[in-house]
Parts: C-alpha cells; structure tokens; sequence
C-alpha cells in the first residue's frame, strides 16, 4: 500500500514539476510589461509633471515599437490571407486605442497629455505582450 502512494505521489509532483517548467521555460520572451527604465524614470521624475510626461512619452514610444516589432514578427509567420486579416485587426486596434485614450484631446494641456499616455501606455504593453506570446508559439 505504502509504495502505490508513493508512486501516486510522485506522479502527482512530476505532473506539478512539468506544469511549473511550462509555466516558467516558454517564457523566452525578451522585455514582457514595462521597460526597465520606467520606474526609475518615474521616481526621480517626483511631482514634476513634465518630468512625468517626460518619462511616460520615453515609454509610449519604446512600447509602441515594441508593438510593431512585435507585429511584423507575427505577420512573417501567417500566409496572405491571414496577414491581411492581422492587418486590419492592428489597425482596428490602433484607432480603438486612440479612442480610448482620448488621443484627440491629448494637445489640449499637459494633464490631457498625460492621461493619454497613461491609457495609451497600458494598452500598448498589453497589445506587445500579446503579440509577443503569439509569436513564439507560432514559432
């Protein structure tokens, strides 16, 4: 009897153990969420607010091509027909975000700026990682 448990046991951890190393090894992906520097840029920047926007505008423009790099590696592995649908879903996407974060508003002062980045930022990093997941299990 003793033995039938252990051997139920260890097949129950080795079930874990392989979950857990598919959980932690496919994540070969390079610069998942924000970059590195945006918390450190944020934390110096205090309550300046164009030290902020300064910061926030630095991340928007990394996240964005984070985005796109993202987005042409995932377009190289479809065919036509589905490059083209991936297309107008990214595009689709693009003018929902500018939506979202009220991109048109966003010259009006310094506060609409940042409100549009702090939306714009979250979407894009939530847009790349996405990306970034279906291309490397397309891969």
């Amino acid at each position: 009897m003793g033995d039938k448990m252990n051997v139920q046991f260890l097949g129950k951890f080795k079930s874990l153990a392989v979950l857990t190393t598919m959980c932690i090894v496919p994540m070969h992906i390079q610069a998942m969420g924000y970059s590195s520097n945006y918390a450190s840029c944020m934390n110096s920047a205090g309550l300046a607010t164009s030290a902020v926007a300064s910061c926030m505008n630095a991340e928007y423009r990394y996240q964005n091509n984070r985005a796109n790099d993202n987005f042409k590696a995932s377009l190289a592995l479809y065919g036509d027909a589905e490059k083209k649908r991936q297309k107008a879903a990214h595009k689709q996407w693009k003018k929902l975000r500018a939506s979202n974060c009220r991109k048109e508003a966003s010259s009006d002062s310094i506060e609409r700026k940042t409100y549009f980045l702090n939306c714009a930022i979250k979407m894009t990093v939530t847009r790349a990682d996405l990306l970034e997941k279906q291309v490397y299990r397309l891969k």
